[in-house]
């Protein structure tokens, strides 16, 4: 059986932390084994790292910045080739961070000397490609599937049973961190466009925590916001809500909207490209016309005035076209490629 050494930066909560995970159990479905180690918790000494990265077959990459630099390297001096995972567009990334000209250098040198790049949606494939400029890349595109928080694999979807009356309230949803690339300011501004039946829940912590609650004081307040701290969002979660909300700046393929989807409740979004790239074939009218609240705010009343059978039909239509098991497989197709097994 083939080994996979999944180098990551830390442990943790997140959709890059999730989609870790479900990496490992997928490819065990396809006969590859795995093991993972932190760089920055707890990283092992370099002589064992280096001794775990002999007995691999593949090193991968958890994200493209710090496991990326790790990787490449470590993949030079064992001879394993290395895999990078591109989760979000690094124009984007690299654009709000203010990256210096040396990191920008650094970068390319890593990406060019990675054996297979990941992207995780279009979006981030066509960002990296930009940023590198007429350099040759072997790049695949891999999707994140449609999983129930907190499983491996995606059950059956059923059509929520619950109506929603006009004098009850609508309980909408956002989970992420709270940061300025997230935008959940934004939140605030578009609840307030919404008639006083409409309440949110944000799960997630941040360095926008503070203003969260100063500028969303009076909202806290009337009870339209409860803000739930840093936990991990749970189906039960999704289910209360009658939709799930993402307003950031940019994303590569937001585990956030596909377990929602998956647990039959509709994500809308402002329209950036990967989210586009998500609903746009069979949901179109889950993106908002524009970035700004109002419009965010309009889109949600247009999904819930939606006959739900026709929301719930297209949301297995998109499921289809992210099962885990397409997960796996194209993930161990892509790694065959360049293991030194040759299978």
């Amino acid at each position: 059986m083939p080994l996979a050494l999944l180098i990551c930066e830390e442990y943790g909560l997140g959709g890059i932390q999730t989609t870790i995970s479900l990496l490992q159990h997928h490819l065990q479905q396809e006969n590859w084994g795995s093991s993972r180690i932190s760089i920055r918790e707890n990283r092992p000494p370099i002589w064992q790292l280096t001794y775990k990265a002999t007995q691999a077959d593949v090193l991968i990459a958890s994200n493209n910045f710090m496991p990326a630099y790790w990787t490449v390297l470590l993949g030079k001096l064992v001879r394993r080739p290395s895999v990078v995972w591109v989760h979000g567009p690094i124009l984007e990334v690299l654009g709000k961070a203010t990256a210096s000209k040396l990191k920008h250098a650094w970068l390319r040198w890593i990406y060019k000397h990675a054996d297979l790049l990941v992207c995780a949606s279009e979006t981030s494939r066509s960002s990296l490609l930009d940023f590198m400029g007429n350099v040759a890349l072997n790049t695949h595109v891999i999707h994140n599937p449609c999983i129930l928080p907190q499983s491996n694999n995606s059950e059956p979807v059923a059509v929520q049973a619950s109506e929603t009356h006009l004098n009850s309230a609508i309980r909408l949803g956002f989970v992420g961190r709270l940061s300025s690339e997230k935008q959940p300011l934004k939140l605030l501004e578009m609840i307030r466009c919404l008639p006083p039946s409409y309440q949110l829940d944000i799960i997630g912590d941040g360095p926008l925590m503070p203003d969260m609650r100063q500028q969303g004081s009076d909202l806290i307040t009337s009870g339209r916001l409860r803000l739930l701290g840093s936990l991990q969002a749970t189906a039960t979660h999704y289910r209360s809500w009658q939709a799930t909300l993402l307003c950031s700046a940019y994303e590569g393929y937001p585990m956030t909207a596909l377990e929602s989807l998956a647990c039959a409740t509709p994500c809308i979004a402002t329209p950036i490209s990967a989210l586009q790239e998500m609903l746009g074939q069979h949901a179109p009218y889950m993106l908002a016309k524009d970035h700004s609240p109002a419009a965010l705010a309009q889109a949600v009343q247009t999904v819930l005035s939606l006959p739900q059978a026709t929301v719930q039909t297209d949301i297995l239509n998109i499921i289809s076209q992210h099962t885990p098991r397409q997960f796996g497989s194209h993930w161990a197709k892509s790694l065959s490629t360049i293991s030194r097994t040759g299978i």
